[in-house]
Formats: structure tokens, C-alpha cells, sequence
């Protein structure tokens, strides 16, 4: 069994170095230099062509603009859009599966057009058959594990080739940053790993009132399956270059900002994906609601104090006092 699993890693590896080819990044994997004929979108086709864990990958990378430049960041936001849909009838067989009986005696309504896709799975609008209410069903697409367990043991040995031989990679400790990939895919991967989330964000945030974390149904819920409370509303994107009415664009600047040092400075408990999808306002309560919590982050209170004094030093503008910290915090290395 070893070695055929040693002989599929090979296989991948070279289909990863075969895309990284055709879309113009051996040289950055390889060598210290990039290639004259790299375009912007390259490293978002490469990573829409290599699947679930490298498209994962490329939507936490389009939150980095420090490492990967605005307009290769700007276009990665793509990648949450273009994500391959599963066919219902696969997406059924999971659902029930997990239930253990037919979709129908669950959900009296259900519409078979998905509402989002992502790289892991797909959320679909439906009505619960006990109570009436409108829920989202996030379902875990079929054979996801499989796929995703061997390409992050590729991207941790990419990582380390990277460091070593691209000099200038090692101001952000690949290696560190794929470990820590690796630990938050795995808990994305277990569905009732976010049920919990969102209950320990909802008691943190129950006396916040305008922040609002959806209601979760744990009965019709499973590792690979979660119904919860239906939100309708806006992304916050909806709100750049356009008023809408009942909505204070500002306020909303505002919540988003104090409810993420909120999470970051005092809970210690983070939402580590927090792009545009993932945060809407809700259309009836205009609250500032979060979505998709399967990716936390957690802090103890010994790195909280450093980051509260490392926010200190930015905006005191002391440069030299703020590159000691962020060594002192091995944020960055002295390579």
C-alpha cells in the first residue's frame, strides 16, 4: 500500500509541476526568478486546474495582498465564483446518506440550483418539513477527503522546496503557513468542527446587537452536513459603489472593524477567512452577520498581548521598533 500510495504522490507531483509549466510557474517553484511570460491570471487557472485544495489555497492567498500583490490578489477573488458545481443527484446521495433517510421526509422544499460553491462544498436554499423555516443546506461534496489529504502532503513538500532554493520566499515562513493550512483544512472537513464554531461566535457575540451568527438545526447535522438558519442580504462588496436604503455604509465599516478586534484582540477566536463572501448584512435586521465558520482562528493571550502592541508600534509609525516585533514574533524571519 506504501508504495502505491508513493507512486500516486509522484504521479500528482508531476501533474503539479505540468500545470505550474503551462501556466508560466516552474520558475518561481524551481529557480529564483520569475517567467517573462506570466500573466496575472496564470496562478488562478493553475489553481482552478489542480482542484479543491489548491483552490482553497488560492482564496485564503486572495486575502494577502502582502504576499502575492494587489492584482494577483484582486484576481483570485475569482476563484469563489468559478468553482466547479457538483451534479444534484451526487449531492443527494451525500444528504441522505448522512440523514439516513430520504431528502423528502426532511425538507418539504428544496431547490436543486445551488446557491454557492465552493471548493469543498455546496450550500443549497431549502424549507425544513417540521417547522416551515427556510434554511441553507451545506452539503460536503462526495470524495473531497480523498482528493484533498495527498495534495496538502505535496503543497507542505512544495513549501519546503520554495524556501530553500527562492531566497526571497522567506520573509513569510511558507513552511509555517502550509502547516497551518494543513491543520485549518482538516477541521473545514468536518462540518459538526463549524456547528461547534458557530456556537462558541454566537456566545461571544450575544450581547453585540449588531452582529448576527445564523441559527444552526443540530438534528440535520453531520460531519459532512449542516442545515441552518437562511440569511438574505447583501455582501459587503454591494456596498462600495452603491447606497442602499436602510443601510449606514459607514456603521457597516464600523462593525466589521470592531467585531474583528473584538474576535482577534479580546476572544482570541477569529473567523480566518473573512473575504467579502463570507460576510453579508442581513436585508430585514441590517446586522453584520458571518458566514462559513468552518476556518477559525484561535489566539492565546500571550500572542494577543504582542499583536496589540505590534498594532501600537504601526500606528506609532516606529519602523524599526515594528520590524523587532515582528521578529520577536517569528511573523517574519531574519533571512
Amino acid at each position: 500500500m506504501a508504495r502505491e500510495e508513493k507512486k500516486a504522490a509522484r504521479k500528482r507531483f508531476d501533474e503539479i509541476i505540468g500545470v505550474a509549466k503551462r501556466h508560466h510557474l516552474a520558475k518561481l517553484l524551481t529557480k529564483n526568478e520569475d517567467d517573462e511570460d506570466f500573466e496575472v491570471s496564470d496562478l488562478r487557472y493553475a489553481m482552478e486546474e489542480l482542484g479543491p485544495a489548491f483552490i482553497k489555497l488560492g482564496q485564503l492567498l486572495a486575502t494577502r495582498p502582502d504576499m502575492v500583490g494587489n492584482e494577483i490578489a484582486d484576481d483570485l477573488k475569482l476563484l469563489r465564483d468559478n468553482t466547479p458545481v457538483t451534479p444534484f443527484d451526487e449531492i443527494r446521495d451525500v444528504i441522505e446518506g448522512e440523514l439516513a433517510q430520504p431528502l423528502e421526509d426532511v425538507y418539504c422544499e428544496f431547490n436543486e440550483e445551488p446557491l454557492g460553491s465552493a471548493s469543498i462544498g455546496q450550500v443549497y436554499r431549502a424549507r425544513l418539513k417540521e417547522n416551515g423555516m427556510e434554511v441553507a443546506v451545506k452539503v460536503q461534496k462526495p470524495g473531497i477527503y480523498d482528493v484533498i489529504v495527498p495534495d496538502v502532503k505535496i503543497l507542505n513538500n512544495l513549501a519546503g522546496t520554495i524556501d530553500k532554493h527562492v531566497s526571497k520566499s522567506r520573509t513569510y515562513n511558507l513552511p509555517a503557513i502550509a502547516k497551518e493550512f494543513e491543520k485549518s483544512i482538516f477541521k473545514e472537513l468536518d462540518y459538526m468542527e463549524e456547528v461547534r464554531n458557530i456556537g462558541k461566535i454566537t456566545k461571544n457575540f450575544e450581547e453585540v446587537e449588531y452582529i448576527k451568527i445564523p441559527e444552526v438545526y443540530p438534528e440535520y447535522c453531520t460531519p459532512k452536513l449542516i442545515t441552518m438558519e437562511l440569511i438574505d442580504g447583501y455582501e459587503v462588496t454591494d456596498l462600495f459603489d452603491n447606497e442602499i436604503e436602510g443601510i449606514n455604509n459607514t456603521e457597516i465599516a464600523q462593525y466589521g472593524t470592531q467585531s474583528y478586534l473584538k474576535q482577534v484582540l479580546i476572544d482570541g477566536f477569529f473567523h480566518a477567512d473573512p473575504h467579502p463572501g463570507n460576510m453579508i448584512i442581513d436585508a430585514e435586521e441590517k446586522k453584520l452577520c458571518y458566514l462559513d465558520l468552518g476556518m477559525m482562528g484561535i489566539l492565546n493571550e500571550t500572542f494577543r498581548s504582542d499583536l496589540a502592541q505590534l498594532i501600537l508600534l504601526l500606528l506609532g509609525g516606529n519602523a524599526n521598533s515594528l520590524v523587532k516585533q515582528l521578529l520577536y514574533m517569528k511573523i517574519i524571519s531574519p533571512e
